[in-house]
């Protein structure tokens, strides 16, 4: 029989496996190959190998283009696109955004740094407003296109904020340049 306290110690020891934390979802940038039916083909945005990738498309995804909701057969080969894959439904996307008119998807900002610390970034755009957002350790940090880290972000660096679809605030890519003059 196991003991009380052995049972504690053993929960307390495998709780980081039965609770792992990771994100519940993940966006993805690149371009439109094709769509049909359950299958989505796309080149992935900064990659150098251009190569094609395919994701399994969830039947109720949610599909918009320049932000109006459409079917994805409507959707322009080529264009840009951005996928969201749902960790917990087996890595499915869950929703496509297209822009062919617009030039930046929705929940991006751009603008130049302020200042950063482990938990938050603060920023402002072009017509010179200050806003902040919340930083986790799950934001993906780039400089000029190469993973970095907040310390090697500097005040006035251009940058480019994704931010959670639904929260404004809580940042999930940020994308700076330094010797780039474009955004990946």
């Amino acid at each position: 029989m196991i003991s009380i306290a052995s049972l504690a110690l053993l929960i307390f020891i495998h709780r980081p496996t039965m609770a792992v934390d990771e994100a519940e979802e993940v966006s993805q940038d690149g371009n439109l190959v094709s769509i049909s039916g359950s299958k989505l083909v796309m080149t992935l945005k900064g990659a150098s190998d251009k190569k094609a990738h395919s994701h399994l498309v969830a039947p109720n995804v949610r599909v918009t283009l320049d932000g109006v909701v459409c079917k994805a057969e409507v959707l322009p080969m080529g264009t840009k696109i951005r996928v969201t894959v749902s960790m917990r439904e087996s890595n499915i996307v869950t929703s496509i955004e297209a822009i062919d008119k617009e030039n930046i998807f929705a929940n991006t900002h751009d603008g130049k740094l302020l200042s950063v610390t482990s938990s938050e970034l603060v920023m402002v755009n072009k017509d010179g407003v200050e806003h902040s957002h919340s930083l986790t350790a799950r934001t993906r940090l780039s400089c000029d296109g190469k993973k970095c880290k907040s310390i090697d972000l500097r005040r006035g660096m251009r940058i480019r904020v994704t931010t959670k679809r639904g929260d404004e605030r809580a940042v999930v890519v940020i994308e700076a340049i330094d010797k780039n003059t474009e955004f990946l």
